[in-house]
């Protein structure tokens, strides 16, 4: 992180600080000419302080500005303070307060259409280093924004602000920590700013709230009804504020409308539109004299001049003259007349809005001759506001009507109240937008700790200088472009409050939802557990934006950075170049902008899981996969890259923001890198936020461009290979045991993504899986069209998977509804990815099969018979890989006997006795009559969910994974259990059993011992898969009720089955059979023999 010390001079050598891109500076140790006067700087550094201690020395050299270093000797004796130093001075001389109002967002650097951060403190320190130099006294407001860039980017810089203190030459006002127009928002919210404000000076100024008693308004936008209130609250950190500083008019009542009043009459006298000897109406003393606020509880109003506005800092002798005659007034004006100069500290230094170009040291010469003069202290007596209105009594009470400085109110036409702005069609979206977020966190009324807090944080930064306009060159004001884009980053309240909300009802489970948490018209992708809460912007780039660990009391957020600056864009996510100040995590680089779009995302046993793909059609990258997993209890997100090609290297940036609110708060002094074998990351306090590499991945850690961005610490990994995964957790980083679990858990959807690179489908739209039972199956959409993605189950083999396509193709040529299947780019029928066999079908549009549909169930009879009648003419290239006949897969698990362990569960034992004594039986039955069932090539899972229809007609006939060499007649027996079953229940319908035969047999007739043999059939199948469960159960320490449950209930159907046998013979007995059908089928199977 930066920590840098910011000097005051460009014009001398800067040596290593221009290689690190600092501010130049010259050791305090060189030699100059010149000595215009002792300054104690021992007394300017606050012994123990880190920003004095930085002050002192900068890598073993003391560094100072140049025109400071020439001072630095030891000086000896008492030293006056400024108080004193008044005192001793002549009665004559007027008073003058300088203040000075520094306040800048928080910015960084880096910007192509501004200044940086670095160049606005060189011009800063210059102007503090000269009211050193010329011992004049400063008052002095910094926003708590800028207070907050410089604690993160530039801590020694506060030194400065330690030296005047130290030298009696600092008066610190407070304010709103954001420059919000304060009439316009709630009391609350105003309060929240104020305190903001204050604890930030105690944390990095070492200034105590009760010292804090003057208030500059921002922009100056007063309403006494509004605010007088607030600032006088004994709820805040100082106990309420004394004074305010308001600008001179404001003096001059209104009386009703703006013209022909007393303003309007002071405004034609003095600037911008009048002269500053032009007296004024009703004479200088009211805007010359401190005065106490009509009720205002006991607010005193210190008038900001006009005139010196205009004149400081002097560049002509017109200027000259105006900041004199000024002078003169308060001279000859009762006692306690003081002349103010109050503006922006960025006019003195010469930078932001106030120059051209880029800032050098002369460009604040004139500041520098204007503190010259006073520093002579021969006609003028400049003073501590606080001091000054100790020695000099308000004046008595004005009413103050609403009002701000002319140019904004008139001349930018904001109005006097601000409502110009404020209320502008313009504006519009961005003020429901403030409203809408502060009401959402008041609604919550929820502890000023944690999420909450940085909800409003955020809320309060996205306020700032709140509905500013510039005026364009036609003239007209329009909201400003960063004004437009810090208050668009109010969105980011939503998301807080969300994981904020989330951390409240959390329920021990994974979710994945996709909906627009951040109110900006696009929905996000959000993985959340107890842990965590992730939020994916799918649109810009896949990026994590935010992670929350919700692990701590309160929660806190640990990637993402949303109150940095924004560099005027407005999008929510969208990954930002000049600067990259928000690169969030897994921001890949080059193409940190490409769009992804969400294929799938699941929810998993123990799990979730969000599928995105690139989608831009130009890009190298187009296709490729980045999946994101979050299980229930992880404290981690695995993260898995597709790529389409092998890369040279493929960079992936991270930004670790350990609990930012704190960092926010308090700057980098607390923050710590971790590193542990492949894992980095960085911890602040108790906050921790790593990323990990998996062993064995085709992955190493790079160096980033940076080694920081606003709040953020940069991470770079660089994968050198086409699929890789990383992590990215909270807390303790992972062990070896750890990684190596992580490493060995499947990560199927990868290899998905790399089988499907195999084919040239087009882009990838969405992904969906879908229903089955021994392998998995994924419907794909692209731009060409939509299709079905098996991963066959781990046992099948390659021959067995030859033998099903030639089947596919030998029956979709014989015009059965067979998918067909989509070979892949380089030719064949499937791919081979992780020893896994994948294989890509045409999508087939239908509708399934509902129970009672008589016609769709006819149809699927005589489909099956159609498929006898073309199976057996069938001739493969190579033999049928063989299974265990029904009859011999029953004897085997008869011969295995009942359950041996002593402790297997009594219920579970007695139906494992029971199945076994009928499937002896059933055996004996069976034996005789299966060796003279015709056998043939069967489908082997005629089911529902095997065929799809267009109208009554199947469109679709599908799953050919069990086709082998079988009794004919055991189709029939799997088709009529999945279609004449009743829902809930173990019986079958026998209407549809009678149904299903009479229209099997219109096409292929079976014999009769075939219809003898199918009650048989139907229970030694339901018996094989019984006794196969009860060994299952078995084998485990303690079968769930589930488990047990779907074992009673195939029991149950098994008993149906013997209670209503003769039911089902006489069914079947009524369907007329054909004897023929088993010398057809029998001559259908020679050729196997």
């Amino acid at each position: 992180m930066p920590d840098h010390v910011l000097h005051a001079r460009r014009d001398v050598p800067r040596g290593r600080a221009m290689e690190r891109g600092l501010p130049g500076g010259v050791p305090a140790s060189r030699p100059a000419g010149g000595d215009v006067g002792a300054l104690d700087l021992r007394a300017a550094l606050v012994p123990g302080d880190p920003a004095s201690q930085a002050l002192r020395v900068s890598r073993g050299r003391s560094f100072l500005p140049a025109g400071l270093a020439r001072r630095v000797r030891a000086v000896g004796g008492p030293r006056l303070t400024w108080s004193e130093n008044a005192m001793q001075g002549s009665k004559k001389q007027p008073a003058l307060a300088i203040v000075q109002h520094g306040h800048q967002y928080l910015i960084t650097d880096g910007y192509d259409n501004r200044e940086g951060l670095s160049e606005v403190l060189e011009g800063f320190a210059t102007v503090f280093a000269l009211h050193l130099k010329y011992e004049v006294p400063l008052n002095l407001h910094l926003s708590g924004t800028l207070i907050e860039a410089i604690a993160w980017h530039a801590p020694s810089f506060f030194g400065w602000i330690h030296a005047l203190r130290r030298a009696g030459l600092l008066e610190l006002l407070g304010s709103t920590y954001a420059q919000n127009i304060m009439p316009l928002f709630s009391d609350e919210h105003n309060l929240r700013q104020i305190d903001e404000a204050l604890s930030l000076y105690r944390r990095h100024l070492g200034v105590e709230p009760e010292a804090i008693k003057g208030f500059w308004v921002p922009e100056r936008v007063w309403h006494t009804e509004k605010l007088a209130r607030v600032l006088r609250s004994d709820s805040l950190l100082n106990g309420g504020y004394a004074y305010v500083l308001l600008d001179d008019r404001l003096a001059y009542p209104l009386d009703g409308p703006y013209a022909f009043s007393a303003r309007q009459r002071f405004d034609a006298r003095t600037p911008p539109t009048g002269r500053a000897h032009e007296a004024p109406p009703g004479g200088d003393l009211p805007s010359l004299l401190p005065y106490r606020l009509e009720n205002g509880e006991g607010l005193c109003v210190v008038p900001i001049s006009a005139v010196l506005r205009y004149a400081v800092p002097p560049r002509h002798a017109r200027q000259w003259e105006d900041a004199r005659e000024v002078l003169r007034r308060v001279a000859a004006a009762p006692a306690g007349a003081i002349a103010v100069y109050g503006d922006d500290l960025e006019k003195a230094a010469a930078v932001g809005p106030w120059t051209n170009g880029r800032w050098t040291r002369a460009k604040v010469d004139p500041y520098e001759k204007w503190l010259a003069w006073i520093g002579a202290g021969a006609e003028v007596r400049p003073v501590l506001l606080a001091s000054f209105l100790r020695e000099h009594p308000a004046s008595p009470p004005r009413r103050v009507d609403p009002g701000t400085y002319f140019e904004l109110a008139h001349g930018m036409r904001a109005g006097e109240d601000y409502a110009g702005f404020w209320l502008g069609s313009s504006w519009r979206p961005h003020r429901e937008l403030l409203l809408e977020a502060e009401a959402l966190l008041r609604r919550a009324r929820a502890p000023r700790s944690g999420l909450w807090e940085l909800a409003w944080k955020q809320l309060m930064a996205s306020s700032c200088e709140t509905a500013w306009h510039d005026v364009g060159q036609d003239g007209e004001c329009r909201p400003a472009p960063w004004a437009r884009a810090i208050c668009a980053h109010a969105k980011s309240v939503f998301v807080i409050a969300a994981a904020a909300e989330w951390q409240r009802q959390r329920d021990g489970r994974a979710h994945v939802e996709r909906l627009d948490v951040d109110h900006d018209g696009a929905d996000e992708v959000i993985l959340k557990n107890d842990h965590l809460y992730a939020v994916l912007a799918p649109d810009h780039g896949g990026r994590l934006v935010y992670l929350f660990d919700l692990t701590a009391e309160g929660g806190r957020l640990v990637v993402g950075n949303p109150a940095d600056d924004w560099n005027w864009q407005e999008e929510q996510n969208r990954y930002m170049e000049i600067p990259s100040n928000h690169p969030g995590a897994f921001a890949d680089a080059g193409h940190e902008k490409d769009p992804y779009r969400v294929l799938a995302a699941f929810t998993r046993e123990g799990g979730v899981e969000v599928q995105l793909v690139h989608h831009e059609p130009e890009s190298p990258l187009a296709g490729a996969l980045k999946v994101f997993r979050l299980a229930a209890d992880a404290r981690r997100i695995d993260v898995s890259y597709v790529l389409p090609r092998a890369p040279e290297r493929f960079g992936v940036g991270v930004a670790l923001s350990p609990d930012y609110l704190s960092l926010l708060h308090e700057g980098g002094r607390a923050l710590r890198p971790m590193k542990r074998n492949a894992t980095r990351g960085w911890r602040n306090r108790t906050a921790s936020v790593w990323v990990h590499i998996p062993p064995g991945e085709p992955v190493m850690w790079d160096r980033p461009e940076r080694p920081a961005c606003g709040h953020g610490m940069l991470l770079r990994a660089t994968a050198y290979g086409r699929s890789f995964g990383l992590s990215l957790g909270v807390g303790a980083m992972p062990s070896r045991r750890d990684a190596a679990r992580a490493r060995r858990e499947p990560r199927r959807i990868e290899a998905i993504g790399e089988a499907l690179m195999a084919y040239d489908l087009g882009l990838w739209e969405s992904v969906r899986p879908l229903p089955g039972a021994k392998n998995d199956h994924y419907e794909i959409t692209t731009n060409r069209g939509r299709y079905v993605l098996r991963r066959s189950r781990p046992t099948k083999t390659l021959e067995a998977l030859r033998f099903e396509h030639e089947l596919m193709s030998f029956l979709r040529s014989r015009g059965l509804p067979v998918p067909a299947i989509v070979p892949p780019a380089a030719g064949g029928t499937w791919v081979v990815v992780e020893d896994h066999l994948y294989r890509v079908t045409a999508f087939v549009h239908g509708a399934p099969y509902r129970s009672g549909e008589l016609r769709k169930l006819q149809a699927v009879a005589r489909a099956l018979g159609a498929y006898h009648q073309h199976a057996a003419a069938f001739r493969p290239s190579a033999p049928c890989p063989g299974e265990p006949s029904l009859e011999e897969g029953l004897r085997e698990r008869i011969a295995r006997g009942p359950a041996r362990r002593a402790d297997a569960p009594a219920r579970l034992s007695a139906l494992h006795s029971r199945a076994l004594a009928q499937a002896e039986a059933t055996l004996v039955s069976l034996a005789p009559l299966y060796s003279t069932l015709p056998r043939q090539l069967i489908h082997g899972g005629c089911r529902r969910d095997s065929f799809v229809f267009s109208g009554d007609d199947p469109c679709g006939l599908l799953d050919f994974d069990s086709a082998r060499f079988e009794a004919r007649a055991l189709d029939l027996a799997v088709a009529i259990h999945d279609f004449a079953r009743m829902e809930c229940a173990a019986a079958l319908d026998l209407a549809v059993v009678a149904a299903f035969v009479e229209a099997y047999q219109a096409v292929e007739p079976l014999s009769p011992v075939e219809l003898h043999a199918l009650p048989l059939l139907l229970k030694a199948r339901r018996l094989k898969r019984l006794l196969g469960r009860c060994a299952r159960l078995s084998g485990c320490d303690a079968p769930t009720q589930k488990d047990m449950a779907e074992a009673e209930q195939e029991a149950a159907r098994i008993q149906w089955l013997e209670s209503h046998e003769a039911e089902v013979y006489a069914a079947l007995a009524s369907l007329k059979a054909d004897r023929r059908g088993a010398s057809r089928a029998a001559r259908a199977s020679r050729w196997r023999r």
